[in-house]
Formats: structure tokens, C-alpha cells, sequence
């Protein structure tokens, strides 16, 4: 065999989440994978497909083959988890089958932290619980048992920095996933950052926004007449909280669906309609 030619393997971890075989790991766990085996706790060793990935998330979903009344873990609501609260990682770390660890909820919505790869949309739960290279798609856990998140990254320069995908994100996207593999993303075509606090003390505003710093020429924004400097408040009937969440939300609104667009523009407070875009690759 020609060095070329010689066999890969990777580890990594993963969960049940539909008794029919449905399960959640990370999507860069599989790439490129040219055969995958899910071997459970009780030594059951399935082949598995993958019914949909999404590389800006770090996201996958896999089929086991001739699966049927397996047993799940529930997905709980991420957006109630609070920082200090107990968690629990479960995973096979360095190979290590079915390590559980512990630990609490250091911080939520991280953002710009550095696991490289492809992702564009962070939102991450940061964790003390020790998570290693092999516990990647593994569950993060509340203490009643549910899925909080998906461990995905480690800062290897220091300790007990664990991150995890929050599992409201996954629900977002996981439909699309399952019907389509794929995740098809809608564009707004602006550039955005967070408002300038000068501007936020200017304006009396609260909380929240995205300061808009370009708008592309020919874009759904600039057709729904946003214009630079404009903040937008809410969007599709949702409070905008920030630049990054305010990207995450544009990306899941329906193609061609008309939304409304709030917006504070100086003095004045606006409501625009906007028709959203493919996403350009």
C-alpha cells in the first residue's frame, strides 16, 4: 500500500438523540471520513451514515444502520443555563471510553475564541469541566441529565477552559440538517459591529443593537433601504442583543420571506421591510 494510500483513523465522541439511531457530534469529527463506527456503552458497534453537516457550526448528524429503540438523551433549553451552575461532560478523551467529568458553567456566549476550522457563528458555553482532545461531540449535561451543549473546542495554552456549542443553536439548525444536510443561509449584506458606546450615550439607547458599518451595494440591505450607521434593534419580530447575534439570526430567516427590520437612524426610529438572500458562497 502506498503511503498515500494508508488508512486514517480519528476518535471522537457523539450521542443518541432520536431512538432510531439519530445522533449529534461534531461535524469535524467526520469530514472527509470514508467510514464511520459508533460503538455504544454496552459494546454495540453500529455503522453510521451522515445525514447532514454543517462546517460554520461544527455541527453533524449521523444515521446508525439498523437501528430501532435506542436509548436518547433530551435536549433542555441552553438559554436558561446560568453561569455557576453544575455541569457534565461525557466523552472518550484520549480514548478513554465513557469519561465523565465535571464542573461548572464558567461563562455563556463566548465569542473569537480560537478552535480555527471553519466556523463563523460563535456562541459558546465555557465550562471548567475537563474536556480533552476525543471529547469532541460529546454532551455537555445540566444535572437533571439534559443536553445543554456539544464539547467542540479546548484552549490548549490553558486549564479549564472548555467550550461547548449551546444546544438551542443545534435545535435552530438541526431540521435543516435532517431534511436537507444541509444548512441554506440567508444574507442580509451588511457589515455589522457593536454600536459605539459615544453613540449609545448620544442617543439615550439601552442595551442591544447592531451598529451597521457597510451595507453592499445591490444587497437585500441596501434594497430594504438600510443605510450605514443605522442600528438595528430588532429584526424578524427578535430583540437584537448584539453584531454577532444579530448574524445568527439573518442566517436562519426564510429566503424570500419579507421580515421587518427595526432600526434607530439618529433621532428617528424606523421600520424597514426586508427580503432576504441566498447567502453567497
Amino acid at each position: 500500500m502506498a503511503p498515500s494510500e494508508r488508512e486514517q483513523q480519528s476518535l471522537g465522541s457523539g450521542f443518541i438523540f432520536d431512538s432510531k439511531g439519530l445522533v449529534l457530534t461534531n461535524e469535524h469529527v467526520v469530514r472527509d471520513a470514508t467510514q464511520i463506527a459508533v460503538r455504544l456503552l454496552d459494546d454495540r458497534v453500529f455503522e453510521a451514515d451522515i445525514v447532514g453537516t454543517d462546517p460554520q457550526t461544527d455541527i453533524a448528524v449521523l444515521q446508525l444502520r439498523d437501528a430501532e429503540a435506542l436509548p436518547t438523551l433530551a435536549l433542555a433549553d441552553s438559554d436558561a443555563l446560568l453561569v455557576g451552575q453544575w455541569v457534565i461532560a461525557i466523552g472518550n478523551p484520549l480514548g478513554l471510553t465513557s469519561t465523565v467529568t465535571a464542573g461548572i458553567t464558567s461563562a455563556t456566549g463566548r465569542q473569537v475564541i480560537p478552535p480555527g476550522g471553519q466556523l463563523r457563528y460563535q456562541d459558546f458555553i465555557q465550562t471548567d469541566a475537563s474536556i480533552n482532545p476525543g471529547n469532541s461531540g460529546g454532551p455537555l449535561l445540566n444535572i437533571a441529565g439534559e443536553v445543554v451543549g456539544i464539547c467542540t473546542a479546548i484552549v490548549a495554552q490553558g486549564q479549564g477552559l472548555g467550550f461547548a456549542i449551546p444546544i438551542n443553536m443545534v435545535k435552530t439548525i438541526l431540521p435543516a440538517l435532517i431534511e436537507e444536510g444541509r444548512v441554506s443561509r440567508a444574507w442580509l449584506g451588511a457589515y455589522v459591529n457593536e454600536v459605539p458606546d459615544a453613540l449609545r450615550s448620544e442617543l439615550d439607547l439601552g442595551p442591544g443593537g447592531a451598529f451597521i458599518v457597510r451595507i453592499i451595494e445591490g444587497s437585500p440591505g441596501q434594497l430594504a433601504g438600510l443605510q450605514p450607521g443605522d442600528i438595528v434593534m430588532r429584526i424578524a419580530g427578535e430583540e437584537v442583543t448584539n453584531a454577532n447575534q444579530l448574524s445568527w439570526v439573518a442566517s436562519n430567516l426564510r429566503v424570500g420571506e419579507p421580515v421587518p427590520v427595526n432600526i434607530q437612524r439618529g433621532s428617528e426610529t424606523l421600520e424597514l421591510t426586508l427580503t432576504p438572500a441566498p447567502q453567497p458562497d
